[in-house]
């Protein structure tokens, strides 16, 4: 294609001047045809340059504005009329209607012939033509013998940037910079620019995978500039796998250099998929490692040192398992995600990357696993230090760093207990259920579980539940049948009496009742319950009882 001003300066054009719509002189001509009947503008295709007579609208001023109107619909490229035949000039109702519209209307002198002037327009496109198809040939040949040669994302946003004259930054389908090249010539460094990447919006996004755009164009201001951008998705079978930015901060870009950027598209796309393919693969080492690492099923040093190092395992130290499950995580799948299993991986990736923030920013020596809903995070620990505070600490950091990203979100951390490398699985194990128990015990969210605190109930959840259920019968049940008929706190009563370790006045102050009524719920205790609350062994089955409240109450709803 070439644009109209370019057609201008032809030999055959020479006399032709343009003499309304000079705004529109850059549009492009695709192809050339002469109109010479009333109806041959249901004809006409866009970028079409039209050249006429005008014999058939010479007598109605209506048909002539209509003229220019139809044309600039089409998108057509500019009106040529030939003068001094059936038009003395060209009338200027028409002239101002194309200044109005921006449609190029060209002058033809009476003296120059319309199928000269056809043919050289006709063969000066196709002369840019195979210019094209060269170029896209020679460009095509430069990125293939890249690829063959096994340049890396670095070599092909160097090279695309040698063609298009621009600084160029690629990026994977969640816009994490994977290669940048800044142009010598570029005012604006790249690192000022990246800031303003985001996500392209849902509409945008189907309108491109429906196939109706390749590419988006839009424009920032920085420092008093204007930058042009195109962000080029590179895409195979309707699947995103990243985006190449050009960033116009030393020149336009012109129709041609789409050509460039459409070749770098399917070899950074190779790219990405060998990268992809590669990254599949180590995550499936990884998950096949973990899987039996946290299974108990690697059981020699010698076995852990050869698979475990890669992945940051020692086998001589001591491990801490973090274990952070997002609360209420399956009502979250249906109703928010709504099944959404792409959704859901979403999520995952980035509460590891948020997790593997913190451990950086605190520089621990950890490892991060993904294990069905859950981030596995074990942690290399001394021994000799003090594993709660440290723990505490790092709960507390990443639940609010994940907090200050995703709104909306709690999440509740386990921690089992310190293990040598050889036995993480029993740490794991322990993590697991502190964040079983936990929840059975009414800790419903936002919760930092350690294993240690529920030993006793990790002893009774592993008894004979028939036993534990008589035991309960026999005393918390009836405690909590008569508060439920007289509407009164005696369970409450009970726990705050053992929470206060037997201090009368210490439970009634927290209760915020009087020392005499707490006295009194005590002695209602022992009536109904027949014992006695000075003897050892009825406190310890009684403490076991209230354990037993919430393993059983939340196992049987």
């Amino acid at each position: 294609m070439i644009k109209v001003s370019e057609a201008l300066k032809l030999e055959a054009l020479k006399g032709c001047k343009v003499i309304g719509g000079s705004r529109g002189v850059d549009r492009m001509i695709s192809s050339v045809n002469q109109m010479d009947a009333p109806d041959f503008v249901n004809w006409t295709k866009e970028n079409q340059f039209i050249v006429t007579t005008g014999y058939f609208i010479r007598n109605d001023i209506n048909e002539q504005k209509q003229l220019i109107l139809d044309l600039n619909e089409k998108k057509c490229a500019g009106l040529g009329i030939k003068v001094k035949r059936f038009f003395r000039t060209i009338p200027q109702h028409m002239i101002d209607l194309a200044d109005q519209e921006g449609l190029p209307l060209i002058e033809i002198p009476f003296e120059d012939n319309i199928a000269e002037i056809m043919n050289e327009m006709m063969k000066e496109i196709l002369v840019c033509q195979a210019r094209k198809i060269e170029r896209s040939h020679q460009i095509h040949d430069w990125f293939t013998k890249l690829a063959l040669k096994g340049g890396g994302l670095n070599e092909i946003a160097e090279l695309l940037s040698s063609f298009v004259n621009n600084s160029i930054s690629i990026s994977d389908a969640n816009w994490k910079s994977l290669s940048l090249y800044n142009h010598p010539e570029a005012q604006i460094p790249l690192s000022k620019l990246l800031i303003f990447e985001s996500p392209i919006d849902n509409q945008t996004m189907q309108e491109i995978i429906n196939g109706n755009r390749k590419y988006l164009e839009d424009k920032i201001f920085i420092d008093d500039h204007e930058i042009k951008r195109i962000i080029y998705l590179v895409m195979s079978e309707k699947k995103l796998y990243g985006h190449i930015t050009i960033w116009q901060n030393v020149e336009e870009l012109e129709e041609p250099d789409i050509v460039a950027i459409e070749h770098a598209a399917t070899v950074v796309g190779l790219e990405l998929l060998k990268n992809t393919a590669f990254s599949e693969m180590r995550n499936r080492l990884k998950v096949d490692f973990f899987s039996d690492y946290l299974s108990g099923n690697i059981k020699s040093r010698e076995i852990l040192a050869r698979r475990g190092t890669a992945y940051g395992i020692n086998p001589s130290s001591f491990y801490i398992c973090m274990v952070l499950d997002v609360d209420h995580f399956t009502k979250i799948y249906l109703e928010e995600m709504e099944g959404s299993d792409f959704r859901a991986q979403k999520l995952k990736r980035k509460l590891s990357a948020l997790v593997d923030e913190i451990l950086a920013n605190n520089n621990l020596k950890a490892v991060t696993f993904s294990q069905s809903d859950q981030i596995v995070i074990i942690l290399q620990h001394n021994p000799k230090e003090r594993s709660r505070e440290i723990t505490k600490q790092l709960a507390y950091d990443i639940k609010s760093h994940i907090y200050k990203n995703i709104s909306g979100l709690t999440v509740s951390i386990g921690v089992g207990t310190i293990k040598n490398a050889l036995l993480v699985h029993e740490s794991y194990a322990n993590a697991v259920e502190a964040i079983k128990l936990g929840a059975k015990m009414q800790q419903k969210k936002d919760c930092l579980l350690y294993f240690e605190d529920f030993f006793v109930e990790h002893l009774l959840n592993s008894l004979d539940k028939a036993k534990l259920k008589e035991i309960y019968h026999e005393s918390i049940e009836k405690l909590m049948l008569f508060d439920k008929d007289n509407k009164m706190d005696l369970v409450k009563t009970l726990e705050t009496y053992f929470h206060c370790n037997f201090n009368y006045s210490e439970a009634a102050k927290e209760m915020f009742i009087h020392r005499n009524t707490f006295t009194y719920r005590l002695d209602k205790i022992k009536e109904i319950l027949n014992m006695d609350l000075n003897d050892y062994n009825t406190l310890l089955k009684l403490q076991l009882a209230l354990k037993l409240k919430g393993l059983l109450n939340n196992e049987t709803e």
